[in-house]
């Protein structure tokens, strides 16, 4: 399902297949530690800075999917710049990964 998120001026269209709750992602957490089906976002610079294994310093939105045994993170960022993917693979996480819209 479509999902419209505006910010910084812009209109992005995010697609999810599943429904999903929307959770905030508060200071100095770990995002290593999400691995549990959701999406949540950081949407202030202040909070951003503060986070653990985040590829980004800018506000975002992130998508959490366990597929079988592994999980997948994609990170949206608000203002455009890109996304950035990675995998819970076994036992660890792969780097993450930067692509363009």
């Amino acid at each position: 399902m479509p999902v419209r998120v505006f910010n910084g001026g812009k209109l992005h269209n995010v697609i999810f297949d599943h429904k999903y709750y929307i959770y905030a992602i508060g200071k100095n957490t770990d995002l290593n530690t999400f691995k549990t089906s959701n999406c949540r976002h950081c949407d202030t610079d202040a909070v951003v800075v503060t986070l653990k294994n985040c590829p980004t310093r800018h506000p975002f939105l992130l998508l959490i999917e366990q597929v079988g045994g592994s999980t997948y993170q994609k990170l949206h960022t608000y203002d455009g710049s890109g996304f950035y993917m990675r995998g819970y693979i076994g036992s660890k996480w792969t780097p993450w990964q930067k692509a363009t819209y």
